[in-house]
């Protein structure tokens, strides 16, 4: 199995993997499913981002890897992001006497992209994520892990993806798959420093290959405990 195959299948099956294999261990829910409106304007679920990030050069495996090489020229640029996400169920799961609690998400992100080469352009992203909270180290440094899947849509196709494979078709419609660890103090966790890598493709079906961008941005989290 290539490396490209056994990173896709991690990355994208660990939500799948925790709700399906997990969940039945689960003693009660901190958050469940939102069953009204009243539920949906509940704030303590809702979390705010923005963050700034650079066009790479880099392969998604690369950039897991820990690699990094950031596009020059007309192709090379910034995208600027703002969004925000909603908890839909955090539940309890139990395990050796340890309970963890897993968060379930819905995401939404709205993107600016501004290359080098010409004008701006506007991309959307819709998505579920898991965040993962519960590290050993959380007194020192509090951290989270977030992965997930969704789509994308971007109004204009990436220079750099044309200049590297000019001679395949493009799709304006996309997988999208964030991955992030977001740093807070432990005495003020609701502020929160993001690092992320923000990934776009085709996942074979869409289209072959897409993009990477590197970013650090903010978080404010209403009900982090």
């Amino acid at each position: 199995m290539s490396l490209r195959v056994s990173l896709f299948t991690f990355f994208w099956g660990l939500p799948a993997i925790f709700s399906v294999g997990l969940l039945p261990l689960q003693a009660e829910e901190r958050y469940a499913l939102p069953r009204s409106w009243d539920d949906l304007g509940e704030i303590n679920r809702w979390t705010f981002s923005s963050g700034a990030a650079v066009i790479t050069s880099n392969t998604i495996d690369e950039l897991l890897r820990g690699s990094f090489q950031r596009t020059r020229g007309e192709a090379g640029g910034m995208l600027y992001l703002i969004g925000a996400s909603y908890t839909l169920v955090e539940p309890e799961i139990t395990f050796q006497e340890r309970s963890f609690f897993p968060q379930f998400e819905a995401v939404a992100v709205a993107g600016l992209t501004n290359e080098n080469g010409r004008s701006s352009f506007r991309e959307w992203h819709l998505g579920t994520s898991l965040r993962w909270k519960d590290f050993p180290w959380n007194d020192f440094v509090y951290t989270n892990f977030e992965t997930g899947v969704g789509f994308s849509y971007l109004e204009k196709i990436y220079l750099i993806e044309e200049e590297r494979h000019p001679d395949r078709s493009r799709s304006h419609l996309r997988f999208y798959w964030p991955i992030e660890v977001s740093l807070a103090h432990p005495n003020h966790r609701e502020h929160q420093f993001r690092l992320f890598i923000h990934h776009t493709s085709g996942g074979r079906l869409l289209q072959k290959g897409g993009s990477n961008h590197v970013g650090i941005g903010y978080r404010y989290v209403f009900g982090e405990r």
